[in-house]
This record gives C-alpha cells, structure tokens and sequence, in this order.
C-alpha cells in the first residue's frame, strides 16, 4: 500500500497559498470601499471628532498588505489623507504609521513631522493618551489610545523623526502604573475599582515597554552596558502567555479581537517572536481570521466592517512578512544592542519592493525555525559557548543553505576569538579567512565606504558564515544619517547570501523534511565519486534532490561515495562528480574512469559554483576520454524524461552578467560508441540542489537545478547527442 511520501509538518495549515489568497480578497475589498474623494465608505462627517479614522486605518492596512502606494486607488486616499484634518489619537496614529511605511519622503515625512508634533502634544503629564488631544479640552487617558500612540511613535522614530529621552521615561511610568496586580493591564486603571486585565491591552502595553526601553535604556545600550531583565516587562509577558488564545480577546471574549490580534502582532514582531507560550501566534491568528473571512473579502459587521478589516489585514499582512534574519539568542551578551537587526528589517524594507520582519530564535529552536530566514545573525559583547550538539544544530542549518553573520558587539576580541573556535568546530575543512577588501560582496548592491575587515568561511560554492571583528550593531541600532553605508554593507551580506531571491513568507516551511515509506516506482543508484581535491563542498545537496524525487516522481535515489577505481558499471548506473578548484587525475584513474564509461556506466560532472578552474580539469582529464563532444541536443531524452525541460531559468546575479535572453540548458555531452556517456555542467547545479543562496554562483536557479539533475540521473533511452565536435568556451568568472 502506498504510503506519504513526506509527512507534512504539524500546524502546517493555514498554508501560504491560503493566506495570500485571504489577504488578496481583503485588499480588494478595502480598495473597493474608496469613494472618488479618498474616504472610505461610511466615513464620519467632516464635523464628527471621528473623521478619517477609517480612511487612515484602511490606507495602513492597504500598504501593510504590499498595496503600492502609487496605486492610483490608494494614492486618492493617501491625498484625501493629506488634506484631512484628523482630531483623535487613534486616527492620527493610523496615519503616522501608514506615512512611516511610503518611501517617498516628499510624500510621507512632512505629514509624518506633523502626526509626530500632534502626538507629542496630546500626551498628559503623566504619560498617557485619551481619545483627543489635551488641547480639545479636559480628558482621561486609556491604555488603547495610549498604546496606539506608541505604535505610531515608533514608526516615526524608524524614519529618523526622535523624541527626547525624557518624553521616553514619562511613557514608561505611565505603562508601570497601569500595570494590575496579575501582571497584566485593563482599559484604564487609575480611578477604576475592580479594573479587569485582558488580552488586547496587555499585548499593546508589552508592544509599547519594548519600544520605551530601547530609549530609556539608551546611554547603557551604546555603551554595550549589561541592562537587565524588566520585570514589568516578564510579569505581562507571563500573563499573556497564561492566557493566550486567537479564538477570543482573554478577559472580554469575543470583543475587540481584531484589535486584539494587532496587538498580539505587534508585542512578537517587537520582540522578534514565532511563538508565545510554544504556540505560532501567527498561524493559528492566521487560521482564526480565515475562518471569519466574509465572502465579499471583509471582516466584522456593519458599521466596524471597514475598521475591523483593516485590522485584521494589519495582522495577516505584517504578521506574514518574510523573515529577513534570525538573531540568535543564547548563553551570553547576545542582545547588547536590541534594536540593529529590527532597524536594519525596517530600513531594508523601506528601501526595497518587499517587506520584511525578523525573529529570535535559539540553539533549542527546531531547524525548521531556524530555515524560517536565510541569514542568522549572531552578535556577542563577551565569550560564549556552544555546545556539539547546538554546533551540529547550526552546521545542518549552513550545510541546507543557510549563512551565519556574526559581529563582535562593542569590538569585543573574546567574541571574536570565540567565533573563531566555532568556525574551526562547524567548518574543520574550510578556514576563516579576510575578505579582500575588493571581494564581490561589497559591492553585490551597494558600494558604502566601509570595509570593517571582514573574515569568511568558504567552501568554493558560496560563504557559509561571515565575521565582522568590528562592530556593526551600534550603527544598526543608533539608525542615524551616519549610520547609512553600515546598513548598506549588512544589506549587501544578506542579498549576497541570497542572491536577492524572493523569501518565504511566515506561513511557508523549509522542504528539509523525512522521507516516509514508500513503494518506488523506480530506484536509481548512483555513485558520489572521491578525488584529491574539494569533491564535496555542499554535502547535502544530494540529499536535498534524494527528497524532491521521493516527492516529485516516487523515485529513490541511493547513493554511494566511492574512489573512482571502484566505480562499477553494473552496481552504479550513473556517477556524479562534483567539485570546486583545480584537481588531478592519473593515468591509473583514468583508464578506470574510461572502463566504467566502456562498460555502460553514466558520468555526471558539474562544476559547482560554476568555477573556471575545475571545469578546465573537466575538459582536460575527462572529456577526452569520450569520441566526440558538444552541446547535448535538445531533443535528447535529458530534456523530456521524466520532466520536460524546454527552458531554464538561472540565478539572478548571473542572468544579469550573462546579459542575453537565452533560456536553453548549457550541457555538454560526451559520447562514446553511439550513446551519451559524460553530460558536463560548466554553470552550478550542485549550489542549486541545496537553496537559492550565493550572488557570486555561476549557474542555475533551485528549480531548474532540480528538473535538470533528475533528468540527468533518470534512465535514458540511448540516441545520437550531440551538435558539434567542439566544446564552445565558457563564461570567465
């Protein structure tokens, strides 16, 4: 009986395609409440103390989902949201943080200036927000204004526009007032009896002590001073934890959940969280909303239809984003600056057409957690330790795709010579080297004027962790105009680990998964050939294919790594042979490699990374051993079994250097006695197998990698292969 193939992974639903889809019917539903004159349908009148809080909402929500703010729609709104004379916190702080999100500044700082002025004005001397500015007359303040004005605060710092440290300090009393006895926070506290702590205002009063420590704290965080557990902060955190739930609002039900759920968003993406208590509060606030999606997109009932809508897509969209970086939270100084790696996220975000977010994560984290990101940022202001099994943890991690960056926070030599030990225990094959200070990655995008020495482990495919000895993080964390080329570089390490290639969103999982039983409907043995040389630089890259064939074609792939002296025909119909770097071969390995070919053996050779130097070897020692060679024909069955290939796609940075449009397949065959012997690979597919990582690869993109080396490990049916009698020069690096 056929068994899964891949058994999918626990909490697996909602899945990307549902979640974008729900977002898709949301958005259209909220463009299509805008009136000719920018408002959003049902808005208050002018004269109403409510004017243009939906308006502002909607715009938020519709830029937060990745609505192009040029979009002729919502740019009417954006200009009737220009032009609106707003009187509450709550519609000020909606349009303060849909300003925070434009990056054309002529569009967005000048009103951001004015929101934050508004802002600053309304808040009370002690601290707090009521629902008008203190201007309009006599008022209480609340924890739900209060914490909106947070929000909005905060998005306005990310663009540059500071308060002072003491306007900080007096927020923050005002949270630890409020704060009950259970360690949680109600609607208002001060003259309230028997006040009732609830989900929304507490998650909202964690999100707003997050943001008040970064610059309360601030002299200690520059100074990479030790600052501390807060213990306001833990006790919030622990009742929310207590009394998690996406279902309904804890402490109210059913009221105020979407209002709710944004809160819950914004207390984990300020802490950089996945879970809260061990539950993903994104999928399952994900699941809840898509069950209570109405058809026409909108969530809630008339007359909060539009408000509610456009908070739950602020939870679906931002909540969603990919994940630029994980930080790495572990037994040491790991946090000395706890702002670089959110301020970075924003800043990449702004500057470029895809948002993002980021996540702690730590040595206990499944892997799954730690693939949530293609890069894992590890800082350190003093000595740590890791243990093997933590050290395995991370290597798997690389050996998948992944890239470690680390920094020395505060230039801390003990961290660096640390990270120089872990290098040595992850990498024992490949050294920390310097980077040349003219290497491709300073200037994979950006060219900024700092070269911090960095050191780099690579493995002749890609870098696998990249060092700075100096530090990167108070820049990162300051964010000021002085701060900009250190933004860049780390912008640069990121798209040169990642070839700028599309992220994950939240919802998707890693395909590292098991391979379950199953009854194959074909096995292929093949053969990982030894030589003296870097013959296995991505380890896993078969491994990678060995799943998608499982899963694709109910085909298993066993592999054995052999000598080339005892490669056997009848034991191994096909054999790869992958590498980095010049090698040699002897008359001796020679004459077996030609027997095994003679005997009806297959040879699979790639250059991984798409070096020169090895496929010069290739074109020395092993295609003459063939009678004759050139590009493989295209109508040879490589290209049609089991996956028809009539184009392929390669990776981004080496599309551009190719600089013609051709999409055809690269191979170069070998043939011998009549049938197709040696298919060569100039361009990477082994780097491919294992992800989408590495600017400076010559080669193909993962999907192409996948269909081409199935079809290259498939049996053939044998046939005439190849066009011409010469091998056309490839590419220079």
């Amino acid at each position: 009986m056929q068994q899964a193939l891949i058994a999918a992974p626990a909490g697996a639903w909602p899945g990307a395609g549902d979640v974008g889809r729900a977002i898709e019917k949301g958005r259209a539903f909220l463009l299509s409440s805008i009136d000719d004159d920018g408002a959003v349908r049902d808005e208050p009148a002018v004269d109403d103390l409510r004017y243009g809080e939906r308006t502002a909402a909607a715009v938020y929500a519709l830029i937060s989902a990745g609505v192009d703010p040029s979009e002729k729609t919502l740019a009417r709104a954006i200009a009737f949201l220009n032009k609106a004379n707003l009187k509450t916190t709550i519609g000020v702080s909606f349009r303060a943080c849909a300003m925070a999100q434009i990056a054309d500044e002529t569009v967005a700082i000048p009103l951001l200036r004015k929101d934050v002025d508004w802002l600053r004005g309304a808040c009370d001397e002690q601290g707090g927000y009521g629902m008008l500015s203190g201007a309009d007359g006599e008022q209480v303040s609340d924890n739900l204004n209060t914490q909106m004005a947070m929000m909005a605060l905060a998005a306005a710092a990310g663009r540059g526009i500071q308060l002072p440290q003491d306007f900080w300090r007096k927020v923050e009393r005002y949270w630890v007032s409020q704060q009950q006895g259970d360690g949680g926070w109600a609607y208002r506290m001060r003259e309230a009896r028997g006040a009732r702590s609830y989900g929304s205002m507490t998650a909202g009063a964690l999100a707003s002590l997050l943001i008040c420590r970064d610059y309360v704290q601030r002299e200690e965080i520059l100074a990479g001073r030790p600052t501390g557990q807060d213990k306001h902060i833990s006790a919030g955190t622990k009742w929310l934890v207590d009394n998690f739930s996406v279902t309904e609002n804890p402490g109210i039900g059913h009221n105020r959940l979407y209002q709710y759920l944004l809160s819950i968003k914004r207390f984990a993406l300020a802490g950089g969280r996945k879970y809260i208590g061990g539950r993903n509060w994104y999928d399952e606030g994900a699941r809840e909303l898509l069950i209570r999606q109405n058809d026409d997109g909108s969530w809630g009932y008339y007359p909060q239809v539009i408000m509610e809508s456009s908070l739950a897509l602020m939870f679906l969209g931002q909540g969603g984003q990919p994940i630029l970086m994980n930080k790495l939270q572990y037994a040491g100084r790991w946090n000395a600056r706890p702002r670089d790696a959110a301020n970075l996220v924003h800043w990449m975000s702004l500057n470029f057409e895809s948002k993002g977010s980021w996540q702690v994560v730590d040595p206990q984290s499944d892997l799954a957690d730690l693939h949530d990101a293609p890069l894992l940022y590890i800082s350190g202001a003093g000595p740590f330790e890791m243990s093997d099994e933590q050290v395995e943890k991370l290597r798997t991690y690389v050996l998948q795709g992944g890239t470690i960056l680390s920094e020395s926070a505060a230039n801390n030599g003990d961290f660096t010579l640390d990270m120089q030990k872990l290098s040595r225990r992850l990498f024992p094959d490949f050294p920390l080297k310097r980077l040349d200070d003219n290497h491709q990655l300073y200037t994979a995008y950006f060219r900024p004027e700092v070269r911090p020495g960095l050191l780099a482990v690579d493995n002749g495919v890609r870098l696998l962790l990249v060092h700075s000895p100096r530090e990167l993080s108070l820049a990162l964390q300051l964010a000021e105009d002085g701060s900009r080329p250190w933004f860049e570089l780390v912008t640069n390490i990121h798209f040169f680990s990642t070839d700028k290639a599309g992220m994950r969103d939240r919802t998707s999982r890693d395909s590292w998964g098991q391979v379950g039983d199953f009854e194959p409907t074909v096995t292929i043995r093949a053969a990982r050939i030894r030589f003296d040389g870097n013959w296995n630089p991505e380890p896993l890259a078969m491994r990678r294919l060995e799943l998608h064939l499982a899963r694709l074609h109910q085909a298993k792939l066993v592999v054995q790594e052999v000598e080339i002296a005892a490669l056997h025909a009848p034991s191994h119909h096909v054999a790869v042979m992958t590498g980095t770097g010049p090698f040699e071969l002897d008359d001796v390995q020679r004459e077996a490699l030609a027997e095994y070919l003679r005997l009806g053996g297959r040879l699979v050779v790639d250059s991984a990374g798409g070096g020169n130097e090895f496929s010069e070897c290739v074109r020395k020692y092993i295609l003459p051993l063939c009678d004759r060679t050139g590009p493989v024909s295209p109508d040879h069955s490589v290209y049609s079994l089991p996956v028809k290939i009539e184009s392929v796609a390669f990776r981004r940075a080496y599309a551009q250097a190719l600089g013609d449009k051709s999409r055809e397949p690269r191979l170069i065959g070998g043939q011998l006695n009549g049938r197709l012997a040696v298919v060569f690979s100039p361009e990477d597919i082994t780097g491919a197998l294992v992800g989408e990582g590495g600017f400076n690869i010559r080669g193909y993109n993962h999907d192409s990698a996948v269909r081409l080396m199935t079809n290259l490990l498939w049996p053939w049916r044998d046939q005439p292969v190849v066009q011409v009698d010469v091998i056309k020069p490839l590419m220079g690096r």
